[in-house]
């Protein structure tokens, strides 16, 4: 019997297949949760592949994270090594180090497929650039700390040696040098703190009294009563060092005064052998020299050596040109 073609159409109707839908994600994966898991072993196949796949791709995208977060701590980590010997200047450093932090993290970015890893990176990066800019700000103080030491440094040797170039006589002006060193020291205690502070103004203080009292050993070094004097403002060890500069300067004053003593009688010596030899001549000359020139010139130290006398004797008594009684 056949069945009415109207009433085939209204009571067999055609198998309806799940559409899958157009924005959701994986294929396998939609697949498998529009079968559902009541569906049979394809459903279940379907979502074993779709979790594999994701699985395999987040897999991908933390070692592709690693890679880059690696590469980028590398690379900092260099940068700042490398600062760190070329600029002594704390602002310039930090600059420097902040631009090139940026511009290695978009570097090592760069690489990167997928949000996942760029997520992925940006987590592992965020603690080694927070470590790597703490370190850097810390360089940063210590650079702050040297530099104004060494410009402390400058300023206090600039008023040792103004202070050791007063003279003798105007004690104000070193009074003043020692002011401005120790005002330079306190000021700077906001940036090296107390105990630096007094330890660099108690050597300052010793430094200038050290200048000054050997200046005045230098001016004076028979004056016996100069480092007793100071001696509550030095150390044991500078007591030490200047009292040897003291007796270093007294043998240095009696050398200088032999010398200058042998110049006197080498200068005198030589006066003397020309006058000598004036006198000589005259006594060549008949008449030129007689008894009482030869006594004057004894008494005034012209003539000195026994020898000298009995030579100037003889031409007298018997100058060139005369005849002896011998040769009569």
């Amino acid at each position: 019997m056949k069945i009415p073609l109207i009433l085939a159409q209204e009571s067999v109707a055609a198998p309806r297949y799940p559409r899958l839908p157009a924005e959701s994600g994986n294929g396998l994966q939609a697949a498998g949760q529009m079968l559902g898991p009541g569906r049979g072993s394809v459903a279940h196949s379907l979502l074993v592949i779709a979790e594999a796949e994701q699985a395999k791709q987040m897999q991908f995208a933390k070692d592709e994270a690693a890679n880059a977060a690696a590469d980028f701590e590398l690379g900092a980590k260099s940068l700042d090594a490398d600062l760190r010997l070329t600029h002594r200047d704390p602002d310039q450093y930090l600059s420097a180090m902040q631009t090139g932090l940026k511009e290695i993290g978009q570097a090592s970015a760069k690489s990167l497929s997928s949000e996942d890893s760029k997520a992925l990176y940006a987590q592992k990066v965020r603690g080694a650039r927070v470590d790597l800019e703490v370190g850097a700000k810390k360089h940063a103080n210590t650079l702050y700390v040297q530099r104004g030491e060494a410009l402390l440094g400058d300023t206090l040797d600039a008023k040792r040696k103004l202070a050791s170039m007063e003279p003798l006589d105007n004690p104000e002006g070193v009074a003043r040098h020692f002011r401005d060193g120790t005002d330079a020291i306190l000021n700077a205690v906001p940036l090296i703190g107390e105990k630096v502070a007094g330890e660099m103004r108690r050597k300052f203080r010793q430094s200038v009294v050290f200048n000054r009292v050997d200046q005045e050993i230098d001016a004076n070094p028979n004056d016996t009563t100069i480092i007793p004097k100071y001696r509550a403002e030095l150390d044991p060890a500078s007591v030490e060092i200047l009292g040897r500069r003291q007796e270093a300067g007294q043998r240095r004053l009696v050398q200088d005064q032999d010398r200058a003593q042998a110049r006197v009688e080498k200068d005198a010596e030589a006066t003397r052998q020309l006058m000598l030899t004036d006198l000589t001549l005259k006594a060549g000359t008949l008449g030129g020299l007689n008894s009482s020139d030869l006594e004057k010139a004894v008494r005034d130290r012209v003539i000195i050596r026994p020898a000298e006398v009995d030579h100037l004797r003889h031409l007298i008594n018997s100058p060139p040109g005369r005849a002896s009684d011998q040769d009569v």
